[in-house]
């Protein structure tokens, strides 16, 4: 019975199979007798196409190859090459980075196109290539003056512009740099110790000096005196080891400076120059019997300074209102420089301000047509002094360690200190210069026990 069922199977399957196979062949020829009878395409015979002659001069153009059966082309003429001006090399300023050796005149040369590949944009020639290495191999200031030291690098100065807190703009220091770079004597030291070149720093503001001071970025530092005893308390492990002696990275006086005209003067034992500070207020008939408890013991109280960090400006004159007049604490508002505390008392911007009494003097002495004013008479139309503060270091010129005597430096710090003495002397329009010595250090260390003290006020 199984048996039976299975070939039922196979004979289903295959009567299946061969009904499909009848029923597509009779579709496939019903479609056929269905479509209409597509024509025949037709042969297009083949037309020349005739491209002009791209002769160049003196060669005739050669025509085209003509097919059989076609009609013969027409020829054409010949195409002259496009004139392309003259080009004369300008010359380019030389940039910062060390330029190429090669040297060459500058000529005027036009450039080329190749005669092969029409339509393609025209190169410099190497004539020009060699103008441009020219006109880039030329120095553009006094840094070129001599030839580089393999395997040095540049003696680097850091400074604060007048916007930033400091005494003197930008163009003042390019003069300190082409004079140093213009010295024999000091190049000679530099290339002995292998200083390749001299480099212009400016800082942000002193808080980013104070930064780039302890990552001795710096070899050559004008710094407020605030700046440098932040740095001394900052790395106290630098400057003053447990054991051994200070390391290489520290700063040290190399000189100081005090302003011109000036009000600075000795501390009267003939240890170092100092400065004040002063608290002045508006001359004006409401503020003319106010005390200073008066003017700035209320909370709205404002008190304009230049800046956190003026010792003569902010610093001293912070303490002395703490020490003299019962923790007196004003809210302070900064002005960027002592200038500007000055402009914003007199405008009226401001009731009170402090400064450095250098500062306070020159300016008066500007609005006043020339004519100096002796802040002591209380006799200018501006301001009345208030009070001074203690005697103020001034602000030093430092130079890394490295560079001090019995270093390895020592030649280089001292052609430096000679050649800028020089430069000072010849400028009185600039603060004096003054020499450094132990005992100065050890006035910037009185000022560091007086921020220790100061913190220990406000703690």
């Amino acid at each position: 019975m199984t048996r039976f069922w299975r070939w039922a199977v196979v004979v289903f399957r295959v009567s299946s199979l061969a009904l499909l196979v009848c029923l597509g062949g009779a579709g496939t020829a019903r479609a056929q007798a269905l479509s209409p009878a597509l024509p025949t395409p037709t042969p297009v015979p083949s037309v020349p196409v005739s491209r002009p002659s791209l002769a160049l001069p003196g060669l005739k153009p050669t025509p085209a190859a003509k097919p059989v059966g076609a009609a013969t082309p027409v020829p054409q003429p010949a195409i002259p090459p496009r004139k392309t001006p003259s080009v004369v090399a300008t010359p380019i300023p030389a940039p910062i980075m060390s330029p190429p050796q090669t040297t060459s005149a500058t000529q005027p040369v036009s450039p080329v196109t190749t005669g092969t590949q029409p339509g393609k944009m025209a190169t410099p020639s190497v004539a020009l290539a060699e103008s441009i290495r020219a006109q880039l191999a030329k120095p553009t200031s006094a840094s070129a003056v001599s030839a580089p030291v393999k395997g040095g690098r540049a003696f680097r100065i850091g400074f604060l512009n007048v916007s930033s807190g400091g005494t003197q703009d930008y163009e003042w220091y390019q003069q300190v740099q082409d004079h140093l770079l213009g010295d024999k004597a000091f190049r000679k030291a530099m290339a002995d110790a292998g200083l390749t070149d001299l480099h212009l720093r400016p800082c942000d503001g002193p808080e980013d000096m104070l930064q780039r001071m302890g990552q001795a970025e710096f070899d050559l530092v004008f710094c407020p005196a605030m700046v440098y005893v932040q740095d001394r308390l900052v790395r106290a492990h630098v400057y003053e080891p447990a054991e051994g002696r200070p390391g290489p990275d520290r700063y040290v006086v190399f000189s100081k400076t005090m302003m011109r005209p000036s009000t600075d003067q000795g501390d009267g034992r003939g240890r170092h120059i100092v400065r004040n500070g002063v608290l002045f207020k508006r001359k004006t008939p409401a503020l003319t019997k106010k005390d200073v408890k008066s003017l700035l013991g209320e909370p709205s109280s404002v008190l304009a300074v230049s800046g956190s960090h003026d010792a003569a400006g902010y610093f001293y004159v912070r303490k002395m209102l703490w020490e003299q007049y019962e923790h007196c604490s004003p809210k302070f508002l900064f002005f960027g420089s002592p200038q500007n505390v000055v402009k914003a008392v007199v405008s009226g911007l401001c009731d009170v301000g402090a400064c450095d009494e250098s500062v306070l003097q020159e300016m008066l002495t500007e609005l006043g047509g020339g004519e100096k004013v002796d802040l002591s008479k209380d006799d200018n139309p501006y301001v009345t002094v208030i009070n001074r503060t203690q005697p103020v270091p001034t602000d030093p010129i430092l130079i890394r360690a490295v560079y001090g005597p019995g270093m390895v430096g020592a030649s280089v710090g001292a052609e430096m200190r000679r050649a800028l003495w020089r430069l000072y002397d010849v400028n009185p329009g600039v603060p004096r210069m003054l020499r450094g010595d132990e005992e100065q250090e050890r006035a910037y260390k009185e000022m560091m026990d007086d921020v220790r003290l100061m913190q220990g006020y406000t703690r």
